[in-house]
């Protein structure tokens, strides 16, 4: 069933699955240390404890650090790397190719510029950036890459990964960091003089419930790619309207059309013994 697209339907999509796929993570962070504390011991818990914040740490670094690179790098190119108006066309910070690779008039996918006052006319590539040197300060420091190419469009996925990068998956390495900590804080009365092993029945409760929460979100969550119940109830009866519609008219031209063949047929064979004599 196709639906209209709408900012609406993709915001609920996101969170639907958003909040879905975070039961599992959430549940498996509250369940591990009581998991490996009671089944194992307070040493080998103390060890992922210690190896959660040493990762947790690194990995929470680096996307923070990515992400702010990807976020800047869409805004460097769309601030840093176009066209300065204000200059006269033709200068290095202001060509007429407009940052693209002139080519031929009669290349593959040339298109035709001119300058604003008409005098300057030039055959470029949109395709391919020219690199050209943008003058700052008396020095040539940036290239010219025009919106809308390849490379203005590797940028603007960067930002899209980039700032969930820096702004909630890095930040939230830093909770699931103290989540860990403080069950486990929580449960050390339990575990109390407890050695390795020992006790190690009771740590197949938080197993089973991990066990029992992966079976229960893989039914009720599923995967990304399943289909989403969303969109306008009206919407949907008006496509469903409009697909019954689609058969009926489709019924009525086959109906038709199998009337118009036997009416030929019976013409056809009426006139054949005429044809004959």
């Amino acid at each position: 069933m196709k639906l209209k697209g709408g900012s609406a339907q993709c915001v609920t999509i996101a969170t639907e699955s958003s909040v879905k796929e975070m039961v599992l993570p959430g549940a498996y962070a509250i369940l591990s240390p009581a998991l490996i504390g009671m089944l194992v011991g307070p040493a080998c818990l103390a060890g992922m404890l210690a190896g959660a914040i040493a990762s947790g740490c690194m990995l929470g670094i680096m996307m923070s650090n990515a992400g702010g690179a990807w976020d800047n790098s869409k805004k460097y190119v769309e601030i840093e790397c176009q066209r300065r108006a204000d200059l006269p066309e033709g200068s290095k910070e202001n060509p007429h190719n407009q940052g693209f690779n002139t080519v031929k008039k009669n290349a593959e996918g040339a298109e035709k510029l001119t300058s604003s006052d008409g005098t300057v006319v030039t055959w470029v590539d949109k395709s391919k950036p020219s690199y050209d040197l943008k003058g700052k300060h008396g020095k040539l420091e940036f290239n010219f890459i025009p919106k809308h190419t390849l490379h203005h469009d590797a940028c603007v996925v960067g930002d899209t990964v980039g700032d969930p990068f820096k702004d909630t998956s890095g930040p939230a390495l830093n909770i699931l960091i103290k989540l860990m900590s403080m069950i486990a804080l929580t449960i050390a009365p339990l575990m109390e003089g407890n050695g390795t092993y020992e006790d190690w029945g009771y740590g197949l409760i938080p197993l089973g419930l991990c066990i029992v929460a992966t079976v229960i979100a893989s039914m009720w969550a599923g995967g990304v790619l399943d289909e989403a119940d969303v969109g306008d109830k009206e919407e949907k009866k008006e496509d469903e309207q409009d697909e019954e519609k689609d058969v009926d008219e489709m019924m009525q031209d086959s109906v038709a059309n199998n009337e118009i063949s036997e009416a030929y047929a019976a013409a056809h064979a009426d006139a054949t013994p005429l044809i004959n004599m």
